[in-house]
């Protein structure tokens, strides 16, 4: 019975020891070869042409599956959790997954960096990261590719939200004031500061305080155009008077890009939240303070 014993505590130590693991929420197409062939591991590409070429044993995820794209007159809103699990459930997701999402082309980073904001929303950000480059990348390393499409497989995984991440305009309002606390519009500068007018807002500008830091700041300027590595990254946030252990919450006009900022800052280890509903809802609300443009330019 003691031998029986001693066997399986060995071999639960060996499983954990072995286990698969995530050295950053940003991955290499390196670390991705290496392990592409886990059972664990569930890889899921983002983009339109999956037909066409995709990583191998990579399944298509759905981005328009993941959002609410109408509550309460708000795009990109995060799903209910019902849709949440049954989706997930769909494409094969357990507790003990790990999920590899990449993006087809830079075109779709804030695809990939959405998803991975909602998966985080539903408790799994640990098992959770990003293929850095993506699927541009890993061809520009002349690595494989397939149009096989893998045998779908049936997941069963409980989701206990994360919901803290996802922070309200009040929530906003309390913290404004706190040294440590930074607002991030990850819009175009010329939305952050509203010279470009958005006709389907009662007021452009951005949020009281907030500082821009544009989404695509976040990115290589070269092709294949993936993310800055992390030092690059913690002195863009630095340089922007970020300083290593503030508090970030990221908004845009939708969310969307927003992501991207987010996956960013939490790739540096910064606290950071999302203001899911953004500007599309905090432009609406008089009550809330906006820096508006003097005038537009026409």
């Amino acid at each position: 019975m003691k031998n029986k014993i001693l066997i399986c505590i060995l071999l639960f130590t060996i499983q954990t020891i072995f286990a698969l693991e995530f050295n950053s929420i940003i991955i290499s197409t390196n670390w991705l070869e290496e392990n592409i062939d886990e059972p664990e591991l569930l890889i899921y590409h983002i983009g339109d042409n999956y037909a066409e070429e995709h990583i191998p044993n990579a399944h298509n995820l759905q981005l328009d599956r993941l959002c609410d794209y109408n509550r309460n007159g708000l795009d990109y809103e995060m799903p209910e959790v019902q849709d949440l699990q049954q989706y997930l459930s769909e494409m094969g997701v357990t507790q003990d997954s790990k999920i590899v999402l990449y993006y087809e082309n830079e075109a779709y980073i804030s695809d990939a960096a959405r998803i991975y904001v909602t998966l985080d929303y539903a408790g799994l950000s640990d098992n959770v990261a990003v293929l850095n480059g993506g699927l541009a990348k890993w061809k520009n390393e002349e690595k494989k590719t397939t149009q096989i499409v893998p045998d779908n497989v049936s997941g069963d995984i409980e989701v206990v939200l994360n919901e803290r991440i996802i922070v309200d305009s009040d929530w906003i309002l309390k913290m404004m004031n706190e040294s440590y606390f930074y607002l991030v519009d990850a819009r175009p500068m010329s939305l952050y500061d509203g010279t470009e007018e958005n006709t389907d807002f009662v007021r452009n500008g951005h949020i009281l305080y907030a500082l821009n830091i544009p989404f695509y700041e976040v990115q290589k300027d070269e092709p294949v155009y993936e993310l800055k590595d992390d030092f690059d990254l913690e002195q863009l946030f630095i340089n922007n008077n970020i300083e290593p252990g503030s508090i970030i919450v990221t908004y845009c006009n939708t969310g969307y890009w927003a992501s991207v900022i987010y996956l960013a800052a939490k790739a540096v280890n910064y606290e950071v939240y999302l203001y899911d509903a953004s500007f599309q809802e905090w432009n609406r609300d008089e009550s809330l303070p906006v820096m508006q443009p003097v005038e537009y330019e026409k």
